[in-house]
């Protein structure tokens, strides 16, 4: 039985859990920016409440210090691919 609340399909481990949660706290990050992002909006994004946020973040700013990473990383491999090209 999965968990209640998740839009969608319940994800299937704690991974995929805080992928979707970091997925949810970029879409809101590039709609009002990183001052304005809370957790409160990334849960009613996912459909769940924001204790689930923090059974997998201890709070906003590691879950957005982690989405940071990730655009960085996406940002990063992308001057690389851009700097590459013939």
């Amino acid at each position: 039985m999965g968990r209640k609340g998740w839009r969608g399909m319940p994800p299937t481990d704690d991974a995929e859990a805080r992928k979707r949660i970091l997925g949810a706290a970029l879409a809101s990050i590039e709609r009002r920016g990183p001052r304005l992002t809370t957790l409160t909006e990334v849960a009613a994004d996912l459909g769940i409440t924001r204790p689930t946020i923090y059974r997998h973040f201890a709070s906003t700013e590691e879950l957005l210090a982690a989405a940071a990473e990730i655009a960085l990383e996406h940002w990063t491999a992308v001057i690389g691919e851009m700097t590459n090209a013939p």
